[in-house]
């Protein structure tokens, strides 16, 4: 299995005969994208979604708007490509225009192609349906866990399916202001540095691939924690854990 690391949380999985994308980063300045309003302009170009052919299905963790770009999907993809989301969110994708709508819960296993497809557990910082997917070919389990909070689920997702060769995590510790809300948090709405390398050292993960960092910091708006990649690999250190920091198009063979 390959696994291509692309902008913010996106991430494309190649098996020998099936290609799967999570969480692909659209345009977040184009017209109707309402990512781009608070979280401000990208700090990296934005790989488009034409430029990622062959997919066979797009898997969705949660609908906020800088994981789940409708129009980015549709443009490229068309409205019958497969696409996976959380059961509760599915009549989004379908009032968007989807036609081949997988809506799951956790625990529920669906595939494409040679790829083993598996729901499993996320907490979203504000409530949003989310959730992690599994995927599994060609011998190889990787885990991709969106921008979840810390959570008390990992003893038991490495109970049911670890170890994992790789795990895909949110590291950038995010405070949020975020418009329509009477009262706002102080609290990290995605996982800090620290806690990413924790989950990956419980879920007995080969490898952790940091991911959500590095695209947006738009204060007030959306303040990324500071100096991510300098913590994520003193706490890997001391948990002898193996980090791979890639950048926007790397490549890393399972």
């Amino acid at each position: 299995m390959i696994l291509q690391k692309l902008p913010w949380a996106c991430i494309l999985l190649q098996t020998e005969k099936t290609t799967l994308l999570i969480d692909p980063l659209g345009e977040t300045t184009s017209p109707g994208n309402p990512a781009g309003a608070w979280m401000g302009a990208p700090g990296e170009p934005i790989v488009p979604l034409s430029d990622v052919p062959g997919v066979a299905g797009v898997l969705i963790t949660h609908v906020h708007p800088d994981h789940f770009d409708p129009a980015a999907i549709l443009g490229a993809y068309g409205a019958d490509i497969p696409l996976l989301l959380p059961e509760e969110s599915a009549d989004v994708a379908r009032k968007a225009g989807f036609r081949h709508v997988r809506g799951m819960s956790v625990g529920g296993v669906y595939r494409i192609g040679e790829a083993a497809i598996t729901a499993t557990y996320a907490v979203d910082g504000f409530g949003t349906p989310q959730v992690a997917w599994i995927v599994e070919g060609n011998g190889k389990k990787v885990i991709h866990c969106g921008d979840t909070l810390w959570h008390g689920y990992w003893w038991k997702i490495a109970r049911l399916y670890g170890p994992f060769h790789a795990a895909c995590l949110p590291v950038n510790g995010p405070i949020l202001e975020v418009p329509g809300l009477a009262r706002q948090s102080r609290v990290e709405a995605a996982m800090s540095p620290e806690q990413a390398v924790e989950a990956a050292y419980l879920l007995e993960a080969d490898k952790m691939v940091p991911m959500h960092y590095g695209t947006f910091h738009n204060p007030p708006c959306y303040r990324e924690t500071d100096n991510v990649v300098e913590r994520v690999l003193a706490r890997a250190q001391e948990r002898s854990l193996d980090v791979r920091i890639m950048k926007t198009g790397e490549r890393l063979i399972l």
